[in-house]
């Protein structure tokens, strides 16, 4: 059994994804890459000798496709507001042409915008999703772009929480990307050509008092996100589709209105984001046509992806620490 190390060159963020997005560094031998864990002496060997820049299923090996704007067909979920508003605006104007899935019409400022199409639906619900894709194939042709972004939650205790909200939670926030994968999914393995991008949370990595349904709903889209790698480069043999997850900070956008002056009161936190600034990021992910793990702000791409490996009593300290600076806010010390 070898003990395999974890270098400073394994950490990823906007800038240098350890998945090939923009800007990265070049990838080491996998056995400098593997996280702090026991591994058999064979694998170690096979791990050596791996070289991930001419494995053909690996997602950054595989060639990318160029994407040729006017022909592109990008679905957004819950894109008429907030983060997903502005990557909305930001692919229209590169040409592609947008399908908004999302229960509510696009705000004002997207609106009327050349290349955004909106289309009414629950993305929750599949038989409702079924139908909006047939709509979208019909008038706008095959997407060859999907972004899951529609998303809910608001802080509730486990006792406090109202029945039936961990469903809807989950609802939107997970079973929508099951939904929307499975109906679009196919038009890209037909193509040999696509992109999906999950926009999950820091609450996929870090979950705390008052955040059960909404954490648990981030960690199992970052669960689906790696399912949904493997499947690609495995099953359907189709590393030309590429993924991308973000991990945002908390963002000024509808989601926290109920809590933002709380969040603004914690100590040693960073600042809200603001969406456009989220959304910038995706979309010149997405430009890339690379695949990537995005931690934003990036000061946030060390730690929140360390906790997990660090000792539990680290880790507790470090929950207990940030429950403490909360509970804090919310009384007025």
């Amino acid at each position: 059994m070898l003990a395999v190390g974890c270098p400073k060159t394994g950490v990823t963020s906007p800038g240098s994804s350890g998945l090939g997005s923009a800007g990265a560094e070049p990838l080491t031998p996998a056995a400098t890459l593997a996280p702090a864990i026991l591994l058999p002496d064979s694998t170690t060997d096979g791990l050596t000798r791996w070289d991930p820049k001419t494995d053909p299923f690996m997602r950054f090996a595989a060639e990318a496709k160029k994407w040729n704007w006017p022909e592109e067909v990008a679905v957004l979920t819950g894109g008429s507001d907030g983060i997903g508003s502005y990557v909305a605006e930001g692919l229209a104007a590169h040409g592609a042409k947008v399908a908004i899935l999302d229960i509510q019409p696009p705000t004002e400022r997207i609106r009327n915008l050349p290349n955004i199409h909106y289309f009414e639906c629950d993305v929750s619900s599949q038989p409702l999703v079924f139908d909006a894709a047939e709509k979208v194939r019909k008038s706008l042709g095959k997407p060859s772009i999907l972004i899951n972004n529609a998303g809910i939650g608001r802080p509730y205790t486990i006792l406090d929480l109202p029945p039936g909200r961990p469903r809807e939670v989950f609802n939107v926030n997970v079973f929508s990307h099951f939904n929307t994968l499975q109906e679009f999914l196919p038009d890209m393995l037909e193509q040999k050509k696509g992109y999906v991008m999950t926009v999950a949370s820091v609450a996929s990595f870090w979950s705390g008092a008052a955040m059960s349904s909404y954490s648990c709903s981030k960690a199992a889209v970052l669960a689906l996100h790696e399912s949904l790698n493997q499947e690609l480069k495995h099953r359907y043999r189709c590393p030309e589709i590429k993924t991308a997850i973000v991990h945002p900070h908390f963002t000024r956008t509808k989601l926290i209105a109920d809590f933002e002056e709380h969040l603004k009161k914690r100590r040693n936190a960073p600042p809200l984001l603001e969406p456009k600034t989220v959304a910038d990021i995706i979309v010149q992910q997405i430009l890339s046509g690379k695949s990537g793990q995005l931690f934003i702000p990036q000061s946030t791409s060390v730690l929140i992806p360390l906790v997990r490996g660090l000792p539990t009593w680290l880790q507790e300290f470090l929950r207990d620490s940030v429950a403490r600076s909360e509970t804090n806010a919310e009384i007025g010390k």
